[in-house]
């Protein structure tokens, strides 16, 4: 069991990685990981107070859920829970199902629990080495609770950055509010792209360029982007992804993925001196879900990060909506989100800077979808070829149609 001095549950983690990852470092990182994870198999985990990290089924314990479920209700106890319908990815899923004393069913406390964790070992280093393990976890205690925004409701995050052990519990959407995620294949709605966009701009306006995205441990998108190119050459795999893409990629960006990854380091650089908010990361169309009642939601909320506004809403108008509709629409949603993120607490920004932010944005996008489908042998399969190709298509063609490159070189603020 982890003690209080190695679990972190205050949102600040990491900052003890090398500016750049050396072959020792990787090493050292495999070993101490490794040796937690043979510990953990060999000698099992229950899990008992509330800076525990329970990674699977068999470690959560009604003491454990107990501490991290009713520590705001005085008198509130589990009384009894099970655990159902697990699964495993990028990081490893269960469904948990509690019942309170009376204390904790009068203050209606969370029943249907929804537990996200590194269980396996090659989940801990991928999620460690990524440098996101704290994402979710510091997203859904920190900064969820004082957002009015659709988003899966968070009630307890812990990670130990030594064995790169996490879990956070949040709120089972599913079970919930009897939610569908959206299909990649299929473009976002004008409705739906405008509650998407206002969910954002909620976000966005709250915290623009608070205390908060500097005082919990949030990397900027330079950072996020930067640092898994050296760690797994992401402008390496964007070139192989490029080559597996090509049926879809308009002919004037063929053979450029290092030139658009060097497009993309330049625009999230110049961020750096630009007014930053909170983040999702990672709004592609996969992560897109809708309420029984009509609401567009964003789950998965591992890469939250802080910088440009734009990053996120480059990423989600270039990859959720299909080429025509972007076109038709683009100019009309960018100033929907503006009015909505002045209203929000956001600066008020003029339309003209905005539109030519948005237009040096539009690489990005298209580098994670190459490299998703340029992965190599020894990484996981992130996303069906299908999806990718789908998004790749879409993002390609708004780096010709908003004349990325050239908005870049432009000197006008």
């Amino acid at each position: 069991m982890n003690s209080s001095k190695e679990a972190r549950t205050d949102g600040i983690g990491g900052g003890r990685e090398p500016v750049e990852p050396s072959v020792r470092y990787l090493v050292r990182r495999v070993v101490t990981v490794g040796s937690s994870y043979i510990a953990d198999r060999v000698r099992g985990c229950l899990a008992r107070s509330a800076t525990a990290t329970p990674t699977g089924r068999t470690e959560v314990t009604r003491d454990w859920l107990t501490a991290a479920l009713c520590a705001g209700t005085a008198g509130a106890e589990v009384e009894d829970f099970e655990t159902f319908d697990v699964s495993s990815g990028t990081a490893h899923r269960f469904g948990i199902r509690v019942s309170y004393n009376d204390v904790g069913r009068h203050a209606n406390l969370p029943t249907d629990i929804f537990a996200k964790t590194t269980h396996g070992f090659r989940q801990r280093l991928l999620l460690g080495f990524s440098k996101v393990l704290n994402g979710e976890p510091t997203f859904y205690t920190t900064f969820r609770p004082r957002l009015d925004i659709e988003a899966p409701n968070g009630y307890h995050g812990v990670w130990d950055d030594r064995s790169w052990r996490s879990i956070t519990l949040m709120e089972d959407i599913s079970a919930s509010k009897g939610v569908t995620f959206l299909s990649p294949i299929e473009p976002l709605s004008r409705p739906h792209v405008e509650d998407l966009l206002s969910n954002l701009a909620a976000m966005h306006g709250r915290f623009w360029d608070s205390e908060d995205l500097r005082t919990h441990g949030l990397r900027d998108s330079l950072d996020v982007v930067s640092w898994p190119d050296r760690l797994v050459g992401l402008r390496s795999r964007s070139v192989v992804g490029e080559k597996r893409a090509i049926q879809v990629i308009p002919e004037a960006l063929h053979g450029r993925a290092s030139e658009i990854f060097d497009a993309t380091l330049r625009s999230l650089s110049n961020d750096r001196a630009l007014t930053p908010t909170l983040l999702h990361g990672d709004p592609h169309a996969g992560q897109i879900y809708r309420t029984a009642d009509g609401r567009i939601g964003l789950a998965d909320w591992q890469v939250v990060q802080r910088g440009r506004w734009v990053f996120d809403v480059a990423y989600t108008l270039n990859t959720a909506l299909s080429v025509e509709n972007r076109r038709d629409w683009g100019e009309e949603l960018i100033a929907f989100y503006l009015d909505r993120l002045a209203e929000a607490g956001g600066e008020k920004l003029d339309f003209d800077a905005a539109w030519l932010e948005y237009r040096r944005h539009a690489f990005y996008p298209y580098i994670a979808w190459v490299f998703t489908i340029g992965r190599a042998t020894y990484q996981p399969k992130y996303q069906p070829d299908a999806y990718s190709l789908a998004i790749i298509e879409r993002a390609a063609n708004a780096i010709v149609d908003l004349g990325a490159f050239e908005a870049l070189a432009t000197t006008t603020p």
